[in-house]
């Protein structure tokens, strides 16, 4: 309850207090009136004869006219004052839509009435001109993004066609980590303008469409075959925000796993998880078992982007070298 309610409620209604001041008013009159009928009272009673009805209502009449004087005062300013303010009550609680045409009892209040009924129509143009922006300014945003994401399409149809005709393992690599990259970005930007990716991002959909590209993406002469598993990866939202990072990290560790796996078929596994606000992503494969393989010197362009979404996230990243993971813990506010 707020603190204008609570003051409302421990007030008089305004009836109640109508009728205490005009009561007060014409307390005078009531004494007057009660001093005439007692007087009149005294002398009646004083004659020999009984009273009969025409001498009671006689003695009485003061005090009746001034009784008749309060109800009748206490009914006009009702009529005049309280009715038209609760009518004025009920039109503000209906937004300013006039339904009753009610009887607002006097010009000024009807003026009033009518102030309200504009207000409330101007706030309801107001309003209908913010919704047309906002679903503009929407679909201005869905238009450039969709343009951005075929510009990285391109992008990527490029650096696949200059990689075909490679032979060099170290530069086809390279090849297939930047249209790596450009294909996580491509994907992140079709996740976050979907239907509802303005608001948040479906990671489990976002890391299996990821995982399918990277398999492509990163096979080559000396790894003909990539697979990438999704490992306990919970139906969970994040941030628009969190996903380009997330994507980012998730390439990352993806290419670096290829480059350091033996020669053959290199399997990788990615989880996510979130409890809370906290939110966590590994990658699991047998080559990240030992040493840290962000160390490397041929690492060095990864290893920065990598830490450089850990910072842009604020989270932490672990390396597990036992069972062969890095996980990146983060806070995810929704």
């Amino acid at each position: 309850m707020s603190l204008v309610s609570r003051t409302a409620s421990s007030r008089l209604p305004l009836s109640a207090l109508v009728l205490l001041v005009m009561a007060m008013m014409l307390l005078p009159l009531g004494i007057l009136a009660t001093l005439l009928t007692m007087a009149d009272y005294r002398a009646a009673i004083a004659g020999p004869a009984p009273l009969v009805l025409a001498q009671w209502v006689r003695i009485a009449l003061p005090l009746l006219l001034w009784v008749l004087a309060l109800a009748g005062g206490w009914f006009a300013l009702r009529a005049m004052t309280i009715l038209p303010l609760r009518h004025l009550q009920r039109l503000v609680e209906a937004s300013g839509h006039d339904l009753e045409h009610a009887d607002y009892g006097s010009r000024e209040l009807a003026t009033l009435a009518e102030s309200i009924v504009a207000l409330a129509a101007a706030v309801d143009r107001h309003n209908a001109e913010l919704d047309a922006a906002l679903v503009e300014q929407r679909r201005l945003t869905r238009e450039v993004h969709h343009r951005v994401k075929n510009s990285l399409q391109i992008v990527s149809s490029l650096l696949s066609l200059h990689a075909r005709g490679l032979s060099t393992p170290a530069i086809v690599a390279t090849y297939a980590a930047m249209q790596a990259r450009v294909s996580a970005l491509t994907m992140v930007h079709r996740w976050i303008y979907d239907e509802r990716g303005a608001d948040a991002v479906d990671l489990r959909a976002l890391v299996a469409d990821l995982a399918g590209a990277l398999e492509l993406s990163l096979a080559g002469p000396e790894h003909r075959s990539v697979g990438i598993a999704q490992r306990d990866v919970t139906a969970l939202d994040i941030a628009p925000d969190s996903a380009i990072p997330v994507a980012f990290l998730i390439t990352e560790l993806a290419s670096i796993a290829v480059q350091a796996s033996p020669p053959g078929r290199v399997m990788l596994a990615i989880g996510a998880a979130r409890d809370g606000d906290a939110v966590s992503v590994a990658v699991n494969t047998d080559a990240f078992i030992g040493g840290d393989c962000l160390g490397a010197d041929d690492n060095i362009a990864s290893t920065r982007i990598i830490y450089g979404m850990v910072r842009q996230l604020r989270g932490k990243l672990h390396h597990d070298s036992v069972a062969g993971s890095y996980r990146l813990d983060f806070s995810d506010v929704r």
